[in-house]
């Protein structure tokens, strides 16, 4: 009979408890696993990196075989130690110049944390996501944790309540965080890139490693907020690539986009903006149907409707009277229906005839009963 406090002991491999503290040690793959694995190596196409942000991590991924790391959350890194102080400085400081003060102090810790990453690499890749959540997440939660900070940081704990009262958000996927913090505050970003640079040029220097880091800005929905600033000589342009063939020139703005500005994972996928890639698509629904929406509305449907313009005069000049409309292509559930009553409409909408699929005729009437 076992009791609240007695110790038990779980195998995972094999599914057994024992009763009592067995002497235990780190798993490790065994030799039937790497075999697969060899095997799988021969004929496999796909490539498998980590999520990691440590030491720990970053040396546990590659002895599984990881071929470098995927994601490097950069915000997991100023929760531990000393450096959590002058992050929440920084958070409650009310001008640039005391965000850059306590900035100062925390770039000494992301270079190293690069540093240590990049030099267990060596040449393999990494994506390295600069800072995404929400302030508030920073900022201490029970009242000593708020007067200390407080005493450091030179202010009341009134304030410090007021400012995490005012940070505090509804919903924080969808609220300011990501680009959009980097936007309000792009001194942040400032330091994280000048960090990570810092780290593969020291490395680069007296290793004569090359680290060639991929550096990800987080829910992106467009090419304007890249340009983090109002200025017009620094902001972002577009210019046209001389290619005779068409392909090459899609294929060669695909791969600079993936290569030097990566989506985030979360918030709009490389798909929506031309870009045949899947790694960025996100599994939030709310997210990627807002992401959607805005995509279609702001980009899409202004210019199908200039296509449609031309066409029209093209065939009203010819004396041709034909009926001509874009499909959508995008999953039904993330096509706004609020105008489409009729089933032609409804067609015009979606691209799917009511009739092909019960299912999709189910989708379809329940979004339109929602409307009215």
């Amino acid at each position: 009979m076992l009791e609240e406090g007695d110790i038990i002991s779980l195998d995972g491999t094999l599914g057994e408890v024992y009763i009592g503290e067995l002497k235990s040690e780190p798993p490790k793959p065994s030799q039937e696993f790497n075999i697969l694995m060899e095997w799988s190596d021969e004929f496999r196409r796909l490539k498998v990196r980590a999520n990691a942000e440590t030491t720990t991590d970053t040396l546990k991924a590659l002895e599984f075989g990881a071929e470098g790391i995927g994601l490097c959350r950069t915000e997991h890194m100023f929760f531990e130690g000393e450096r959590i102080i002058p992050m929440r400085e920084m958070i409650m400081s009310d001008s640039v110049q005391g965000r850059k003060r306590a900035l100062k102090k925390l770039i000494k810790y992301q270079i190293s944390d690069f540093e240590s990453i990049f030099i267990l690499l060596k040449d393999k890749p990494i994506t390295v996501r600069l800072l995404d959540p929400p302030m508030h997440e920073f900022l201490p939660k029970s009242d000593i944790e708020m007067t200390d900070l407080a005493n450091v940081i030179g202010v009341t704990p009134t304030y410090v309540r007021e400012m995490l009262l005012r940070l505090s958000e509804s919903n924080p996927m969808l609220g300011h965080r990501g680009v959009r913090l980097g936007l309000s505050y792009p001194e942040i970003y400032e330091m994280q890139v000048e960090a990570i640079l810092r780290a593969a040029h020291k490395l680069y220097k007296d290793d004569g490693i090359t680290i060639t880091p991929e550096i990800m800005i987080p829910l992106v929905m467009n090419a304007s907020e890249l340009a983090f600033n109002d200025s017009k000589e620094l902001a972002a342009t577009i210019e046209p690539v001389q290619l005779s063939d068409a392909h090459q020139q899609y294929q060669f703005l695909s791969d600079e986009s993936m290569r030097k500005v990566m989506v985030s994972h979360r918030i709009v996928s490389p798909m929506l903006v031309g870009i045949k890639d899947t790694s960025g698509l996100g599994n939030n629904a709310e997210e990627l149907q807002t992401a959607s929406v805005l995509m279609d509305n702001t980009v899409i449907r202004p210019m199908q409707v200039t296509i449609l313009d031309e066409l029209e005069k093209i065939l009203e000049y010819n004396g041709i009277d034909l009926d001509i409309y874009f499909k959508t292509l995008q999953p039904l559930e993330f096509t706004d229906l609020t105008n489409a009553i009729s089933e032609a409409e409804i067609e015009k909408e979606t691209g799917v005839k009511k009739d092909i699929e019960e299912e999709v005729k189910e989708k379809v009437e329940e979004q339109i009963e929602n409307v009215e």
